[in-house]
């Protein structure tokens, strides 16, 4: 008796775990929302204005872009446990919504076909279909609900960006509803606004951090004061408002480097040249490195204390700069290093310390190029010129150009020596005259100049009979490169 109880009770359990079975494999195939932002998004909004004199109304945007500026240079913020419990919590209310209105568009078009589409064919397996999607997005719907935010995977810290309308660099326009109302229209993590009031000669400032994820204010800060010491009130709140963007302790570095245009790195990331004040850096250890064209880099770790400026001074060492020799056969050729004059070789040149282009140029010879790198073997080269093989036509041109140009330098030296002998001509009779006359003093200055006149003939003489020889050199030339 007890036996055949047992056979009946084994199918009626198994009817009823047959349903939570297949919710349970329903529930599995689901996967879990994921968190798809990249950044932690900042945005900044003008500020709300109250009886302000025309001449204050620029503070409403001076204010933000004043924050805006200090507070740009933070590069990450760091997610509480509690806070990434909330963007948690968010992730899978916005999925809701999103499935809700997916639901609501597909009861909406299933009610659309019943109401347009009766007596047509395919209605029923249109129906059907949809049935089915909007039974798979309540499953869904029911399975969101039902998730375990604990099991969403969110980072502990995300590259901070700050973000403007249309990426135009301008400030949002003052929140109109509210701060969450313009945090969700523009998918803004954080939107820092603010309020400044007039009452007589004091302005009243209030400046606020608005977090979407905990829906309210997460830092206030309220100061008092006339236009001109306003911006000295505003500057003690940028500290706390770089407490809630970076979201853990921090503290300012002041590096000096030498030489003073080395580049500064933080944690891999670029920060400025030389000397440089860096805000809002992460308290504890961080990695800095230092680099110059020409030096060896350098790397070192800092201990920056929270809220306090930690020191660095970094002298880089100048790299022992290994020389190439360039040579040429033949030698006298002249060197070009991307693009730069070197030298005549043989010729000693830097090792670069990236891909150099380097050309050898000789008259008469064949072009000669080739490249140098920091990791190339050996410390010398030799370029073997070619002579270049001219056409015919060329080396006419050539020769007749080169016989032109004696010519002329021929011809120009003509007058040298006979104007130097007319002229000697001259002081000598000049000299006869006044040895006549009786005046020494006057023949010994005209014997001297007709001297000078007479070698200055000689040696113009011998210029022009060496002038005279290249251009008969220069006409064999000519006369040999026609024949050839």
């Amino acid at each position: 008796m007890h036996e055949r109880l047992s056979l009946l009770f084994i199918p009626v359990v198994l009817l009823l775990l047959i349903p939570i079975l297949c919710v349970s494999a329903e529930e599995g195939s689901f996967k879990l929302p994921q968190d798809t932002e990249q950044f932690f998004r900042i945005g900044f909004s003008k500020f709300i204005g109250k009886n302000l004199d025309p001449e204050n109304e620029y503070l409403t945007f001076s204010l933000p872009l004043l924050l805006r500026e200090s507070v740009e240079t933070i590069g990450k913020h760091t997610f509480g446990a509690g806070e990434k419990e909330l963007y948690r919590r968010m992730i899978v209310s916005r999925k809701i919504t999103e499935t809700v209105a997916k639901l609501n568009s597909m009861l909406e078009k299933r009610d659309l076909i019943f109401f347009q589409a009766l007596g047509r064919k395919n209605t029923k397996a249109n129906v059907e279909s949809i049935n089915r999607t909007i039974k798979s997005t309540r499953d869904y719907l029911n399975y969101l609900r039902s998730v375990d935010i604990g099991d969403i995977e969110f980072p502990d810290e995300k590259p901070v960006k700050i973000v403007s309308p249309g990426n135009s660099g301008k400030l949002y326009d003052e929140p109109q509803f509210s701060a969450f109302q313009l945090s969700q229209d523009n998918d803004l993590d954080l939107l820092v606004w603010g309020k400044v009031e007039q009452i007589s000669d004091t302005l009243f400032v209030e400046i606020h951090a608005f977090e979407r994820a905990r829906e309210a204010n997460v830092f206030n800060y309220t100061d008092a004061g006339t236009r001109e010491r306003i911006y000295g009130y505003i500057k003690s709140a940028i500290d706390g408002l770089g407490d809630v963007i970076l979201g853990a302790d921090w503290g300012n570095l002041a590096i000096k480097t030498t030489p003073p245009d080395s580049s500064i790195y933080l944690d891999g990331n670029f920060v400025g040249r030389g000397v440089q004040l860096v805000r809002f850096v992460p308290a504890g250890e961080i990695k800095i490195r230092i680099e110059r064209e020409g030096y060896l880099p350098k790397d070192q770790t800092v201990v920056v204390s929270k809220h306090q400026t930690s020191t660095l001074e970094v002298e880089l060492v100048s790299k022992k700069k290994e020389e190439i020799l360039i040579k040429s056969s033949p030698p006298g050729a002249t060197v070009y290093v991307n693009s730069l004059w070197a030298g005549k070789t043989p010729v000693s040149v830097a090792r670069p310390e990236k891909l150099e282009r380097v050309l050898v140029l000789r008259e008469g010879y064949e072009k000669w190029e080739f490249t140098i790198s920091p990791d190339m073997i050996g410390n010398e080269i030799d370029a073997k010129l070619k002579k270049a093989i001219l056409p015919r036509e060329e080396i006419i041109k050539r020769e007749r150009d080169k016989m032109y140009r004696a010519l002329g330098w021929w011809f120009v030296s003509i007058p040298l020596p006979i104007f130097a002998y007319a002229y000697a001509i001259d002081f000598k009779v000049g000299e006869i005259e006044a040895l006549v006359a009786g005046n020494s003093q006057a023949a010994g200055k005209m014997a001297l100049y007709s001297d000078i006149m007479y070698y200055g003939y000689l040696g113009g003489l011998f210029i022009n009979m060496g002038l005279l020889v290249n251009v008969i050199f220069n006409i064999s030339d000519y006369i040999k490169s026609v024949n050839e």
